[in-house]
């Protein structure tokens, strides 16, 4: 079993991804449900389910040492680095997904708890896989996130042109789809309370 993580990640540091990988293992895995994993894994208390492989790559644009940003462009630099956690070829496929894709900031990680049965050259393809599912929803995510805010700051604008008590919405059930809707549309009635009245 291959499953993909995203961390955004702010620092190359060792201490931090550390840190990250530790939430992985004591807070995000136990959650999984029982049925997902292989039946080895089944019965073994959720808090001792550890993967068996955390292979990962990072990607994080960083100050230089010595700068401090003030200089513009030059004085950032990118950072990056990948572990196989045992697992052979696994963390530079990882790596591959990143570049190709052009991420940045990012600490993907794709955890395998094995289960009994070589998969042979295809695992190769399953942490590809595994990076890349994970970095599409990263962004997708991160598209929905922006678009609330922005949904929640055109909000704020018309009930204020309305002189309405504000009202907030969290947005939490949206898709690429209706939030692409609700921007238009809040443009839309923004631009109507913002014309002239003749």
């Amino acid at each position: 079993m291959f499953i993909g993580y995203v961390y955004p990640l702010v620092t190359a540091s060792p201490t931090y991804r550390s840190a990250l990988l530790e939430n992985l293992s004591h807070v995000v895995h136990p959650l999984i449900p029982n049925d997902q994993f292989p039946p080895q894994f089944q019965d073994i208390a959720p808090k001792k389910r550890k993967s068996t492989h955390d292979m990962y790559a990072f990607r994080v644009m960083q100050l230089k040492p010595g700068r401090n940003g003030l200089g513009g462009p030059s004085d950032f630099g990118t950072a990056e680095g990948h572990d196989d956690d045992g697992e052979t070829w696994g963390s530079e496929k990882i790596m591959r997904v990143i570049r190709e894709m052009g991420a940045s900031d990012v600490l993907v990680i794709v955890s395998r708890w094995y289960g009994g049965h070589s998969v042979g050259p295809e695992r190769l393809h399953l942490f590809t896989d595994g990076g890349l599912a994970a970095l599409d929803k990263h962004y997708v995510f991160e598209a929905l996130l922006d678009c609330r805010q922005q949904l929640q700051s055109m909000d704020a604008k018309i009930q204020a042109l309305r002189q309405a008590p504000v009202q907030s919405h969290a947005y939490e059930d949206l898709t690429m789809d209706r939030a692409r809707r609700l921007l238009l549309a809040r443009k839309k009635t923004l631009d109507a309370l913002q014309r002239p009245k003749s």
